[in-house]
């Protein structure tokens, strides 16, 4: 348990800087997932 927790924080904090950088590039759309269609 004590390793998903170490696990879910490092997300939490990296997601949260990911969007941080992108409002403040102005990025309005963040694309999740299969982005092989994506161009």
């Amino acid at each position: 348990q004590k390793l998903s927790r170490r696990k879910d924080h490092f997300l939490h904090t990296l997601s949260k800087h990911i969007v941080e950088r992108c409002v403040e590039e102005g990025v309005e759309k963040i694309a999740v997932g299969d982005l092989s269609d994506i161009r």
